[in-house]
């Protein structure tokens, strides 16, 4: 996630206006216009650790294609 091109963040951010602070002890702030936007964006940041940059991508894609 402190990489610039993180491709969970760059996903995210296309779909959903959001800031985020990441903090090096690993803590992780998100705020968003709604709390339904904070509890997608911290899902999918949190199902996203384990994924490749392909797979994550698409996880976004469904999250918001289930949002709308």
């Amino acid at each position: 996630m402190l990489a610039p091109d993180c491709a969970v963040l760059a996903a995210l951010g296309s779909h959903l206006p959001f800031e985020i602070c990441v903090g090096m002890n690993g803590r992780v702030w998100v705020s968003t216009a709604s709390p339904k936007h904070t509890i997608v964006v911290a899902s999918a940041i949190q199902a996203a650790e384990t994924l490749t940059d392909k797979q994550a991508t698409a996880m976004v894609r469904d999250l918001i294609a289930r949002l709308e």
